[in-house]
């Protein structure tokens, strides 16, 4: 099972655009407009850290990512051989054993004699 990596969101992609024309606007006025209130500022530069600053939180976040992957698919590795040797362990104790034994039994086998009889059900037909 992987993980799934940040994609692109929406809000991000709005305000690398808004970025852009914060930064035309800009040049085309010769000066930093402040878009934003009474000791509040909001410049490109203050957007264009912000986006910065969210480009390496997402870097980090999947790069963890990529290590919780790796950790899972050690996990099921392990979890599957575990599971053949499961297999293995039954069979070996069936052929050294037999089915019928308490040593099978114990290791998780089912005897035979303790299996449920299959009974047919008899179909009345409907008249």
């Amino acid at each position: 099972m992987a993980y799934v990596k940040k994609g692109t969101s929406e809000v991000v992609d709005n305000s690398k655009k808004k970025l852009s024309a914060m930064i035309k606007i800009d040049a085309d006025k010769n000066k930093t407009i402040d878009y934003g209130e009474e000791g509040n500022t909001l410049t490109a530069e203050v957007l264009s850290a912000k986006l910065q600053e969210y480009e390496a939180a997402k870097k980090e976040y999947d790069s963890a990512l990529d290590t919780f992957t790796e950790k899972q698919n050690l996990l099921d590795t392990i979890e599957d051989t575990l599971g053949e040797f499961n297999k293995r362990i039954l069979k070996s104790a069936a052929g050294k054993f037999n089915q019928e034994s308490d040593e099978y039994e114990m290791l998780g086998g089912k005897k035979p004699s303790d299996w449920k009889k299959r009974t047919s059900k008899k179909v009345t037909p409907a008249s």
